[in-house]
């Protein structure tokens, strides 16, 4: 018998999802649903994904995929976490934290969560070029980002 699709209660991007030891709580530090930037392409140093997941009895197999939507050119694609749920009434969080994101364009993009190559959710962000206020050093980045290698 195959694992019941589970529902996700909450997909959210931020700065960084931090784990906490011994209580396992997550913080979400720095929830946002927009990247500015002053030049592209960028590499953004740390983005974070948080899901918040109901309805799960059995083993996942979880895939998390960065798209732009322009084209639906696929970004990123993070294979190998998988979850496994014994109690349909628990719930489970993944915390992602991804480093060295390449972003060539301004526009939008989303995170696509799969469990077992079955479709969740999607979470959109838009990424725009926002040139510094004049007199503003123009070496400045945005939080995260970095210039691409």
């Amino acid at each position: 018998m195959s694992a019941p699709k589970p529902e996700v209660k909450a997909f959210l991007l931020c700065d960084y999802v931090l784990h906490e030891a011994g209580s396992n709580k997550k913080s979400l530090i720095g929830i946002f649903e927009q990247v500015n930037t002053p030049r592209l392409p960028f590499r953004h140093a740390r983005m974070s994904v948080y899901a918040n997941i109901a309805d799960a009895h059995g083993t996942y197999d979880m895939t998390l995929r960065l798209v732009r939507l322009r084209d639906g050119k696929v970004l990123l694609e993070a294979k190998g976490m998988r979850i496994q749920v014994s109690d349909p009434l628990q719930v489970s969080e993944l915390g992602m934290n991804l480093e060295g994101i390449v972003i060539e364009e301004p526009g939008k993009y989303e995170f696509a969560l799969y469990a077992n190559e079955q479709f969740l959710q999607s979470k959109p962000f838009r990424v725009v070029k926002h040139e510094p206020p004049a007199g503003a050093s123009s070496a400045a980045s945005p939080p995260g980002a970095a210039p691409p290698a």
